[in-house]
């Protein structure tokens, strides 16, 4: 299973609605991208958590969903996390079967 999924705000609700137990946060950047997790492992309680767990994005391996989150971790505070501490996972859009 992932630790984290870079998603559309819009997956959010949809999951929500159909009884999911999901919790996101998002960061106004270049993107209009949110974040999707298991809130129930308590693990990741703000954007900063996100250093170095494993992230789904579409594209992936590509470097942009570590970058959208880098930039959040940062943003967040924590200043020291690298780029290739992240694991990635191409799941396409199926973010819900992280």
């Amino acid at each position: 299973r992932l630790d984290v999924a870079v998603t559309e705000p819009l997956h959010l609700s949809q999951d929500a609605a159909m009884g999911k137990p999901v919790m996101g946060f998002s960061r106004f950047l270049h993107t209009d991208g949110g974040v999707l997790y298991d809130a129930s492992k308590g693990d990741i309680q703000r954007p900063s958590d996100m250093c170095g767990k494993t992230i789904s994005y579409p594209g992936s391996p590509g470097p942009g969903g570590p970058a959208i989150v880098n930039t959040m971790v940062k943003a967040d505070g924590k200043l020291d996390c690298d780029l290739e501490s992240y694991g990635k996972h191409n799941g396409g859009f199926f973010h819900t079967d992280a």
